[in-house]
């Protein structure tokens, strides 16, 4: 008799789509949480009193280097969670590099719609630590 293809690993919790789904959900979750904490710190301890625009741009340097530890550690506690194991650096990497992917997007053009940057920056930092976490999962018994 052969194995149903459609029904998850004897090893896992989960079937792997909705695992995956709880992954990206926790990830983003969490992401959000830390660009809005990275934000808030980055516009408090690292601009002028008085200035809004040196207070603007350290809020955003922030939440862009917050979102990908927020998005890494979501990605890693629920792959604990729900039976996927990788190390926590694997989403970290993940992360940052997905982050770092939206600087070629700046140089062809598409900074004038800030809207659209930040889409693009949440689904490819989020997408960046579930494929590299999931890469790297060893699978347990």
């Amino acid at each position: 008799m052969q194995p149903n293809p459609i029904a998850p690993a004897a090893n896992n919790r989960f079937h792997p789509i909705v695992a995956v789904a709880l992954q990206a959900i926790s990830g983003l979750v969490l992401g959000v949480i830390s660009a809005i904490s990275g934000a808030g710190i980055g516009s408090r301890f690292f601009a002028d009193e008085g200035d809004l625009v040196d207070r603007t741009i350290a809020g955003v340097n922030g939440a862009l280097a917050f979102y990908p530890l927020g998005v890494a550690l979501g990605v890693a506690l629920s792959g604990r969670l729900v039976g996927r194991h990788a190390p926590f650096w694997a989403a970290l990497v993940g992360a940052y590099l997905g982050t770092l992917a939206l600087l070629p997007l700046l140089f062809l053009g598409l900074s004038a719609d800030t809207r659209l940057l930040w889409i693009m920056m949440g689904l490819l930092g989020l997408i960046g630590a579930l494929v590299v976490y999931n890469w790297q999962r060893r699978s347990t018994a």
